[in-house]
């Protein structure tokens, strides 16, 4: 939630980006037109469901992955296309969980009036038959973020290793260039799906919508507010891998972690922290302890 809290002005920045102004790269201009009509705490408007959706999501997406990499695949061994087809039923699944409490922050953000109620009460208001407004949009970015995410991922990480040296940077790097391709390849989706949301009646077809966005404001409005989501997505990833490696590391070292791709990512880069520190023992003070180890 910190991760969430930490990137979430961008966020709104790239909601009024693509109802409002329909404009790929404006986003030093929308966040100062925030600051002065709203003031600052303008930037945080609608953020409760974000930091209640986040959590919940977060565990379907890691815990649920990991389920279909142990059970469809024999013995699975990271593969290219066994990653796409994870990402894709990972994603389709993803999408109805972040479906209703996507579609009340973005009510939240393009309001023009202050918000009278909370993230709870402003959902239940909307009725469980309006939470699904956009879903189809929805599952199509999803399904399009999470199969490119992890393959890219494997893709960047299998190709950064030297034996099993990965290293903190590695790992990030990897996450951040999967992260990034994966917002820009869903992004006329998620345009899409921000229009349908922000749009109390009208067109829920996602051809339709295309047809006006593109009507209105050109083909390279499709991609409205795609820098602006990668600046929340780019970092909110790594922040939230780096808080769970360092908590982990910390209050349950020694606990298992039901997630194959991460875990394996921990101990690799582990092992080259360990190699790192045997090399200064023996260069700094002489201590061979593959030496020492055989002789106890």
């Amino acid at each position: 939630k910190f991760a969430a809290f930490t990137t979430y002005p961008m966020d709104r920045v790239k909601t009024l980006l693509q109802v409002e102004y329909a404009n790929a790269f404006n986003i030093r201009s929308v966040a100062k037109n925030i600051i002065s009509t709203e003031g600052f705490r303008g930037l945080y408007k609608g953020m409760g469901p974000q930091l209640i959706g986040i959590t919940p999501e977060k565990i379907v997406k890691l815990a649920f992955s990991d389920y279909l990499r142990r059970n469809i695949f024999e013995n699975y061994e990271p593969h290219f296309g066994k990653e796409v087809l994870v990402g894709l039923i990972t994603g389709s699944v993803v999408a109805f969980i972040v479906n209703p409490y996507e579609l009340v922050k973005i009510r939240m953000q393009v309001s023009q009036y202050p918000i009278e109620h909370g993230a709870w009460v402003s959902l239940f208001k909307l009725g469980p038959q309006n939470w699904w407004r956009g879903i189809r949009a929805t599952v199509i970015r999803d399904m399009i973020f999470h199969s490119t995410y992890f393959s890219v991922f494997h893709l960047v990480k299998s190709e950064l290793v030297v034996g099993d040296d990965l290293g903190s940077f590695g790992l990030f790097f990897s996450n951040s260039i999967a992260a990034f391709s994966a917002v820009i390849l869903s992004a006329p989706l998620d345009m899409i799906k921000t229009k349908i949301m922000a749009n109390h009646s009208g067109p829920i077809g996602i051809i339709e919508t295309a047809k006006k966005i593109v009507a209105r404001g050109g083909r390279l409005s499709m991609v409205s507010g795609a820098f602006a989501r990668a600046m929340v997505v780019v970092p909110l990833f790594t922040i939230a891998f780096l808080a769970f490696e360092t908590l982990q590391s910390y209050f349950a070292p020694d606990t298992f972690i039901p997630l194959v791709t991460w875990q394996e990512d921990i101990d690799t880069v582990r092992r080259s922290r360990l190699q790192k520190m045997e090399k200064l023992l023996l260069n700094e003070y002489g201590i061979d302890l593959t030496k020492l180890s055989k002789e106890l």
